[in-house]
Order: structure tokens, then C-alpha cells, then sequence
């Protein structure tokens, strides 16, 4: 059976390497994200979790989380649901709409250049 999915998704190739990202929304830190993982957006939980694709109850503990939007490699989706949600976090799909390919895409490219900005130390 086909399965259109809803997730928002970039394909990036650098030199001879292509990887799939997913968008989602976690409460989770860094620290439990695969070194493939990049986090596009971040910010209060308020104001991030409202990137999702469906509606999550906004309760007086989680305003006080941080969340983000993650690029996930489609092969380590998985994997990462299950790390995050292991660790009592929240893993939903982003909204296709309010993350676009463009944001996307323009948050990768903001990334990269940041770190092509940065000063080599000597």
C-alpha cells in the first residue's frame, strides 16, 4: 500500500553524498541527537511547538522546555524516536507548511555559511 507522508523532508548532496532529512519538532537536547541530527530551529516551547503538524496541549511544566526542529536522516528516524521518547520527549512530525523546503533550505544555508564565517584558529 502507498504511504504519502505529510513530514517534511530536504534531500542534501555534497560531493558524491545524498542523504534524506525529515522535519521534526522534539523537546529533546542535543545531547541525545545523532551527529547526523541538525537542528534547524530552536527556541521556547511555546513559541516552537506550534511548528508541528498536530496540535500538542500546552501545559504549565512544558512552557518552560526549550524545543527545536530537527533534521533527522530518514534511515536514523527510528533510532532517534525512539531515544527521544525514551527520555520522556516529545517527536512529532513538523508541519509541511510552516516548514517548508525553503525554510529548510535556508537554515542549512545559514548554517553553512556561519561555520564557513568562523575565524581557523592557527
Amino acid at each position: 500500500m502507498f504511504h504519502l507522508s505529510i513530514t517534511p523532508r530536504i534531500t542534501v548532496t555534497i560531493g558524491g553524498l545524498t542523504r534524506s532529512y525529515l522535519a521534526y519538532v522534539t523537546t529533546a537536547p542535543a545531547e541525545l541527537d545523532l551527529p547526523k541530527t541538525v537542528t534547524v530551529e530552536q527556541g521556547p516551547f511555546e513559541e516552537v511547538i506550534g511548528l508541528a503538524a498536530d496540535p500538542v496541549t500546552v501545559d504549565v511544566a512544558r512552557t518552560r522546555l526549550p524545543a527545536r526542529v530537527v533534521l533527522v536522516e530518514s534511515g536514523d528516524r527510528a533510532w532517534q524516536r525512539t531515544t527521544y521518547r525514551g527520555n520522556h520527549h516529545l517527536f512529532l512530525e513538523a508541519d509541511r507548511w510552516l516548514v517548508s523546503f525553503e525554510k529548510l533550505q535556508s537554515s542549512l544555508w545559514q548554517r553553512l555559511e556561519r561555520r564557513v564565517a568562523k575565524p581557523v584558529a592557527a
